[in-house]
């Protein structure tokens, strides 16, 4: 019903004439066990006439505890499909950088404790800055979420991680009030 709903939004606003930003949706575990998720998502986006580029699907590394190998399986069929992949709480879990190598992901998302806790220390901070760079060196993106201070924002922009998000930009917020800051701030 969410992924309807981002759709669906996204429609209206390209109907106006407005130009949409990307919006990420969740895939869970139950998702990628139950349901055929890149089938779905291309009929929602055909359905709906929205360019699969405004769509950006995050796939939790607990998504691989039951079935590592469907979830690999299911973000190869997405990217085929048009749709960017991220690898969403990284950081979070023991088996990231295994899952890094196993799944051909486009972002990695900096979990938000991650964050926090690797603030907290000069070797927390060069932890974070070496995961950037293999960010780079690896030719994926890195995105940042819970971002709620200057300091983060500018540690994160100093070791070259130039998406965030978070408390620091906005907080939550209806779709309706949403739409209303993204068209006062790009002027569309």
């Amino acid at each position: 019903a969410v992924w309807t709903k981002v759709a669906a939004w996204l429609q209206s606003w390209i109907r106006k004439g407005y130009r949409p930003v990307p919006i990420s949706i969740n895939i869970s575990r139950l998702d990628i066990l139950t349901i055929d998720v890149p089938a779905f998502l291309t009929e929602l986006t055909d359905t709906y006439q929205v360019p699969r580029k405004y769509i950006k699907c995050e796939i939790t590394e607990s998504a691989y505890v039951e079935d590592g190998q469907r979830v690999n399986d299911t973000v190869k069929q997405l990217q085929n499909a048009g749709f960017q992949v991220m690898m969403d709480d990284f950081g979070s879990g023991y088996s990231s950088l295994n899952i890094l190598l196993e799944t051909p992901f486009d972002v990695i998302k900096l979990d938000k404790k991650f964050i926090e806790n690797m603030m907290l220390s000069e070797k927390g901070k060069l932890i974070l800055e070496q995961v950037a760079t293999m960010a780079q060196k690896l030719e994926l993106g890195l995105l940042a979420e819970g971002v709620e201070t200057a300091e983060q924002v500018e540690v994160l922009r100093g070791i070259g991680c130039d998406l965030v998000q978070g408390y620091y930009y906005a907080k939550p917020m209806p779709v309706d009030d949403f739409f209303l800051l993204l068209k006062d701030s790009r002027g569309v």
